[in-house]
């Protein structure tokens, strides 16, 4: 089983009230392994079985959706892609591929890992540990770093002189 702590700032949107403006920002550390775009995923289907997304059925009648099965039902069925499009879930759900630190294309939809010249400028180090890492969770700082809506940066987090965590962050939904 995947372990993951979330950083929550992105429960901006009043559940209560039903009403959910602008987007959300997110933050998740999960356990280290090397392929960036398997830890993406495995989150991605840890949070969909927890239930700590923003659903379709959270707008009322606006979408007329039955709940996804499966967070792959969000990405690859059709009749769910307005709703992702437009919404979102407000969580890395939103995100669906990793793209190489120096990618310059369209970045929605999209994780960017930090390169190393940005580790060194945000964290003092270009192998940053979990301590340099939590002063900033949650900061306005460490957001600066993501381009836009839809889209998260990635970095992993050293103990030791070894990878131990990524930690993921970005905004998402509208």
């Amino acid at each position: 089983m995947l372990r993951c702590e979330l950083y929550d700032r992105r429960r901006k949107l009043d559940i209560a009230d039903e009403e959910a403006m602008g987007a959300s920002d997110w933050e998740y550390v999960v356990p280290y392994q090397p392929d960036l775009g398997a830890a993406l995923d495995a989150l991605r289907r840890q949070v969909f079985a927890s239930g700590e997304y923003v659903k379709p059925s959270f707008y009322g009648d606006v979408f007329h959706l039955p709940e996804p099965s499966s967070v792959d039902d969000l990405a690859e069925q059709e009749q769910y892609w307005e709703f992702m499009g437009t919404s979102g879930t407000h969580s890395i759900i939103d995100v669906l591929n990793v793209v190489p630190a120096d990618f310059t294309g369209e970045e929605f939809g999209t994780i960017r890992p930090l390169s190393d010249a940005e580790c060194a400028e945000l964290f003092g180090a270009t192998q940053p540990s979990r301590a340099d890492y939590t002063p900033l969770a949650g900061s306005e700082r460490l957001h600066e770093y993501v381009g836009g809506r839809g889209t998260g940066r990635a970095v992993v987090l050293w103990a030791h002189g070894t990878p131990a965590e990524i930690a993921f962050w970005g905004y998402s939904g509208d």
